[in-house]
């Protein structure tokens, strides 16, 4: 049960988002990118998102790159999803302060 993603520990959503974002399920990706975008939307969980991506020993890059995969997935299915990430990478890159060299 330990190495169930929903253990008996209490987690937030937003690191059980965070954690989750990174795993290979694509159906789980889908249903974590929809939760992030909502809880972007709303305090305090925009905040706590925003904060934990943005730790130094965070894996905020691997989120956004994983995020960046999403747009090329190219299945008629996945246009909405690929909006909803990238909403969610422009509000990540905005608020960590991306830019390109």
């Amino acid at each position: 049960m330990e190495k169930d993603v929903v253990s008996r520990k209490h987690i937030s959503l937003v690191t059980f988002a965070i954690h989750c974002i990174s795993l290979d399920s694509q159906k789980l990706q889908v249903r974590v990118v929809l939760m992030m975008h909502n809880l972007l939307h709303q305090e305090p969980s925009r905040t706590q998102l925003l904060s934990k991506s943005s730790t130094p020993n965070s894996s905020s890059r691997d989120e956004i790159g994983r995020l960046n995969n999403m747009l090329e997935w190219r299945s008629i299915e996945d246009v909405t999803i690929r909006l909803f990430a990238a909403n969610v990478i422009v509000v990540l890159v905005e608020t960590l302060g991306y830019h390109n060299p």
